[in-house]
């Protein structure tokens, strides 16, 4: 067992990788705000990945050499680090998934359930580890698989609504994938050996989604027709009945900045600027900025 856990996070160290490499790569071509938080979510997957890794590799040295307890003090400091990784991955998916698709954001509600969950899970991981307190693993497990497969959900349900083909394509990879790792779930559950192992397997199928997705990305990039597109205009949009503020709204989310910054920018108030992007999402029939950059890209490919 030993040394299938060493081979899974082996794989799943070059996959995140390579993950990490493509999506820095994305971001550069593309610049497209989400991919920063990707490249976030990616670094802190991969460094908790590295670390499993690496604890598993230290604490089965000090046991080989007759160290015990300085394999248990690694140990802890690891899965300490480890924890606090999860805690991120726990606020981090619900928010990424609500950029996607458009909505929540603006919810008190939601970011409230999410900061409590969040605190929920890091505190048990902490409490757990210092106080040696197993049974509250399966508190972490529950308050992560719920996070997740809450958030697979949300993206289920509006995959109809996501314009996006190449958006659509990831979401249902990941919804199949989600589902196929669910005896997998079940048996690290079940079985404290296979835990690390599991890790390693979901922390992989989740790399190779984003893999495909970034290649797929660039393979459709270097199909598509060369040469650069002319700047947007209003009048390009004349058929969406777009308003001078709006489009001038329109231009700087296409640079990738939050509601605050452009209402910094324009001198206006956030809940003006939220108007004006729901007006905007409106007119122009999407569903979020991604579906709303997707949009102006087609857009301006049909300009001569």
């Amino acid at each position: 067992m030993d040394i299938i856990t060493m081979l899974a996070s082996m794989l799943s160290v070059a996959l995140g990788s390579m993950a990490l490499g493509l999506c820095i790569l994305y971001r550069r071509r593309n610049n497209v705000r989400w991919t920063t938080l990707m490249v976030a979510f990616l670094s802190v997957l991969l460094g908790a990945v590295s670390l499993m890794s690496l604890e598993h590799y230290t604490s089965f040295s000090l046991t080989m050499f007759g160290r015990p307890e300085a394999a248990r003090v690694v140990a802890v400091v690891f899965e300490c680090i480890i924890t606090l990784c999860g805690g991120f991955l726990v606020l981090f998916i619900p928010f990424f998934i609500g950029l996607v698709v458009g909505t929540l954001h603006h919810q008190r509600l939601f970011w409230s359930g999410l900061s409590l969950a969040c605190a929920l899970y890091t505190g048990a991981g902490l409490f757990r580890l210092i106080g040696d307190v197993p049974w509250l693993f399966y508190l972490q497990a529950v308050i992560f698989v719920a996070d997740y497969f809450a958030s697979m959900t949300v993206l289920w349900v509006n995959l109809s609504k996501i314009q996006a083909q190449g958006t659509r394509r990831v979401i249902l990879a990941a919804n199949i994938v989600s589902l196929s790792l669910v005896p997998v779930f079940i048996f690290t559950v079940v079985f404290d050996s296979l835990r690390s192992a599991g890790y390693a397997l979901y922390c992989m199928a989740f790399e190779i989604v984003m893999v495909v997705f970034f290649f797929s990305s660039f393979a459709s990039d270097e199909a598509s027709p060369q040469g650069e597109p002319k700047e947007l205009e209003l009048e390009d949009l004349a058929g969406y009945r777009i308003s001078e503020r709006e489009f001038g709204v329109i231009r700087l989310i296409a640079e990738g900045l939050t509601n605050k910054e452009i209402g910094i920018r324009l001198n206006i108030s956030v809940n003006t600027v939220n108007n004006h992007v729901a007006n905007i999402f409106a007119k122009t029939g999407v569903r979020s900025r991604i579906d709303l950059l997707n949009m102006l890209k087609e857009v301006q490919a049909k300009q001569p």
